[in-house]
């Protein structure tokens, strides 16, 4: 018996019975929300802000990077939110820390509290990124998924599918891409499970992608605008791994760290130049070893899922939708720039808090130090992010 797995009865004692999981849940919470509303806008999510107030004036999100018309539903969310958007997305962000915890208990591990501090999760989170409801609405579709091995032919879950994957269309444009995982799990499970139970769950996401493709492109046309068309193969070198890695696992990209940057935060102590060069170097230093250990458990838990895959429907179901989540973050990777790479694995987030407790616990039977030193680095890099985002936040107060 693989060492993350919980018996039933531990599954009973771990559930939303104990006032443990919802603790933790409410410090995370608090977190993302107190950091979404003092993360202040700037690149793609400032963007995604002007694009939609956009609708005020053309009557649809109109991207001026692209000059297209975006998939409507995130962007019709924040026109109608207005200047109160920082409150959606701590809305957004709240949800879908309930649905990585309730996946975690699905999956039999009991989440850890630093199991909801990957940097790409918190940074996606708690800034405005059409992504960030995408995989909010991914994580419902992962526990629909997994309710739907159980349930019969028609049944609540059947019409809460159809609509899940309808509205994942109509928020981003790479779920235009959602058979492909209809097709991975038809594929890997076909042998574990009847086909009539595999169309339980299959008929209805194709149904719902249907429909928002319909809806989308019916939309498009009758605004008179073009399709979003950003994509184009990339020409993807070397280095872009290591990008699209660091912006995953780390929330201060460590290229990014200069001397002029350490100054600000160390304005009450003076310090000459030289000191700063030397200073960038031990900063950029730090920051790595913490997103290497940051990455460690995430690492684990995808192998140990891989192991026990076979063992349980629910493993199963959960390692075709990673598998289907490599695949499409691959194809967003050859087409796009690694930069800001956590949003093209947002179909991988769902599974944050169940790989990254899993990876934990198999560390901690392992080595308590690793494991208490991993731990630490998810605190420290929470810390230094939180500490840019309020940074950002004063410099905009008047003074």
């Amino acid at each position: 018996m693989p060492p993350l797995i919980l018996s039933q009865e531990m599954i009973k004692r771990h559930s939303f019975n104990d006032l443990e999981v919802p603790a933790k849940i409410v410090i995370i919470i608090f977190i993302y929300a107190f950091l979404a509303m003092v993360t202040k806008p700037y690149g793609d999510p400032f963007t995604v802000i002007k694009t939609s107030q956009n609708i005020g004036l053309y009557g649809f999100p109109f991207d001026p990077v692209s000059r297209s018309a975006r998939a409507p539903f995130y962007y019709y969310l924040l026109f109608m939110a207005n200047e109160h958007y920082m409150l959606l997305q701590s809305l957004i962000a709240a949800i879908d820390v309930i649905l990585l915890a309730v996946i975690a208990l699905r999956l039999r591990i009991k989440p850890s509290v630093f199991s909801f501090m990957l940097p790409g999760l918190y940074v996606l989170l708690t800034r405005t990124y059409v992504d960030s409801l995408t995989v909010t609405l991914l994580s419902l579709l992962v526990l629909l998924s997994l309710s739907s091995l159980k349930a019969k032919t028609l049944s609540p879950n059947t019409y809460a599918t159809i609509l899940t994957s309808f509205l994942l269309v109509l928020t981003r444009e790479s779920m235009l891409l959602l058979p492909l995982l209809a097709l991975v799990i038809l594929v890997l499970q076909q042998s574990t499970m009847p086909m009539r139970k595999l169309l339980t769950f299959i008929a209805p996401l194709i149904l719902g992608w249907g429909l928002g493709c319909l809806t989308y492109y019916l939309y498009v046309y009758g605004v008179g605008a073009t399709t979003y068309s950003s994509y184009g193969l990339y020409n993807v070198r070397l280095e872009d791994f290591l990008v699209a890695y660091t912006y995953v696992f780390s929330s201060i990209i460590p290229w990014e760290v200069k001397a002029k940057d350490l100054s600000q935060y160390l304005f009450f102590i003076k310090l000459p130049g030289i000191a700063y060069t030397y200073l960038v170097f031990i900063v950029r230093a730090f920051i790595v070893m913490l997103e290497l250990l940051i990455s460690v458990p995430f690492i684990v838990g995808l192998i140990e899922l891989f192991r026990v895959r076979r063992k349980d429907l629910h493993y199963a179901t959960a390692f075709s939708f990673i598998v289907y989540g490599i695949m499409l973050a691959g194809m967003l990777f050859l087409v796009k720039q690694p930069i800001d790479f956590f949003k093209y694995i947002c179909a991988l987030l769902p599974f944050t808090s169940y790989l990254i407790s899993s990876g934990l616990y198999f560390i901690e039977r392992r080595s308590r130090i690793l494991c208490l030193l991993i731990k630490s680095s998810y605190v420290f890099m929470l810390l230094f992010w939180t500490l840019r985002v309020f940074r950002g936040y004063y410099a905009c107060i008047p003074h």
